[in-house]
């Protein structure tokens, strides 16, 4: 007899992580990350899940994920997994930071088999010494566009790298500056730009101005794009704290209608919400090498576990 799956306990924390220097992003600097974690205790395991909404890019705060919490688990009439996953289904409201790790849960309560390794894409960072890996992202737009693609040609003629680029302008350029990238650099060791455009619109006329290929990444969760299929982009990357599960699963249906490349990115997430992007990625796209190298902006000691210290109980749920 199949015994069912039920909790017996859940855990909310807030859980605080400090960047190992400030972080300077597009829209906001931030010393640390500031997260929310779920220890679910059932009859058959324990899990833990991370909710991880991004300051000044995520439409809902992290005090808005604890209130949608304690409603969620309020409402439980009974501690079955099931009767959750029915609950959050049937909810339409459910914020994206939040039903991304609950529907992780459900899949981890199914597939137990422990997580593959992911093929990951570097970040390259100011001091790092360049891996000779098929593809590294490099952030690009905090500075002129000249002093960028100085940055790109060092980076294209050294003898220790000799894949492809992905550049990430977090939509910081102009027509203009594309423009003279494309004419400047060797386009064909660039596999991508990542949402560079400051204009949103400006991607009707993609194709007259840019000799190097598009991927999505802001624009799926910040504005809809109407005309994304006619752009034809060459992948859709996706973040999971900012899509949720819905909006996983509408650009992962588009993406294979069209045969387009998903690539899983991290919002800063901690070691907890990581491993969940790792599991969504290898069964996604385990061919692709994906956006998941953002551990390394925090402590050695925060990266592969928890530090229990930084723990602050919210609220505990018995059944």
């Amino acid at each position: 007899m199949i015994t069912e799956e039920t909790f017996t306990a859940v855990s909310l924390f807030k859980y605080r992580l400090p960047f190992k220097s400030p972080l300077q992003l597009s829209e906001t600097r931030l010393e640390q990350r500031r997260v929310l974690l779920l220890q679910c205790i059932t009859n058959k395991e324990e899990y833990w899940l991370e909710c991880s909404p991004l300051p000044a890019y995520s439409q809902n705060t992290l005090e808005d994920c604890i209130e949608q919490l304690k409603s969620v688990f309020a409402q439980l009439t009974g501690a079955s997994l099931s009767l959750l996953k029915k609950t959050i289904t049937n909810d339409k409201h459910l914020l994206p930071s939040i039903s991304f790790p609950l529907n992780d849960l459900f899949e981890r309560s199914l597939d137990k088999t422990a997580v593959c390794p992911v093929n990951i894409c570097p970040l390259i960072l100011d001091d790092e010494i360049l891996l000779d890996s098929p593809v590294l992202k490099l952030k690009v737009g905090q500075n002129s566009i000249e002093e960028d693609i100085d940055r790109i040609q060092t980076i294209l003629s050294s003898k220790a790298f000799t894949g492809c680029l992905r550049l990430d302008a977090n939509q910081q350029w102009l027509k203009s500056d594309i423009e003279q990238l494309s004419k400047t650099v060797d386009c064909s060791r660039i596999e991508w730009l990542e949402d560079p455009l400051l204009n949103t619109a400006d991607y009707k006329e993609w194709q007259s101005f840019s000799a190097i290929a598009l991927a999505l990444d802001e624009s799926l969760y910040q504005a809809h794009i109407s005309f994304l299929e006619k752009l034809n982009p060459k992948a859709l990357i996706l973040k999971p704290a900012m899509l949720g599960w819905q909006g996983l699963q509408h650009y992962i249906e588009l993406a294979n209608n069209n045969c387009w490349r998903t690539i899983i990115s991290s919002s800063f997430e901690g070691p907890i919400g990581m491993a969940a992007l790792t599991r969504f990625a290898q069964k996604l796209s385990p061919d692709e090498f994906h956006g998941l190298d953002t551990l390394k902006y925090f402590p050695d000691e925060y990266q592969h576990k928890l530090v229990h210290k930084n723990l602050d109980l919210v609220e505990r749920w018995r059944w």
